[in-house]
């Protein structure tokens, strides 16, 4: 099922309109955002804002909750992976490369999946200036995608394979609206 824009043409839709979405999460969510990806820069040095990557932790210690699930064994056990490999990590010049990068290290450490990925490379990317060109898919995401009718047996979407009402959004930002917005489309 594709995306309705039947709410532009004035035919009722028994679901909020798109552009109401994304105009409530700009109002509400998109600094929350920007606040949590900060959390995790340490200005202390690159090597530190890695492990608070890996691990799902902030500065303050606290846990993200898309990594609830994940024992802090796993977690460190992907940390110390990365570590390993913070040298390739920094050559990285896209965030693609990166998540590319922190895929290849962490593949095979059980309980590590796509969602991490993700989260790890982005936390991290975002202290060296290194952002989604594109739309990521796992979890919740992927089942938002779903239920807007966008094709979901990709591992990424490009911005102009989007409804237009998302065009204000960056890639990351598309990515999180998908996700919380999710069981409201």
């Amino acid at each position: 099922m594709m995306y309705s824009t039947e709410h532009d043409q004035g035919i009722s839709n028994e679901h909020e309109p798109l552009e109401v979405l994304v105009k409530e999460y700009l109002e509400e969510c998109s600094t929350d955002h920007l606040s949590d990806l900060e959390s995790f820069y340490d200005p202390e040095g690159d090597g530190r804002t890695l492990f608070w990557a890996a691990t799902a932790r902030n500065r303050a210690g606290k846990k993200h909750p898309h990594q609830r699930r994940i024992s802090k064994a796993t977690l460190e056990a992907g940390a110390s992976a990365l570590h390993a490999h913070i040298d390739e990590l920094r050559l990285c010049t896209s965030f693609d490369q990166l998540h590319t990068l922190v895929r290849i290290v962490v593949d095979g450490i059980k309980g590590l999946g796509p969602l991490y990925v993700y989260d790890t490379a982005l936390r991290y990317g975002f202290s060296k200036g290194l952002l989604p060109e594109k739309v990521y898919l796992h979890r919740g995401t992927l089942l938002g995608a779903e239920r807007l009718g966008l094709e979901t047996k990709v591992a990424t979407l490009s911005l102009d394979e989007l409804p237009s009402e998302l065009a204000i959004l960056s890639p990351m930002d598309v990515e999180d609206f998908l996700c919380r917005y999710k069981k409201r489309f």
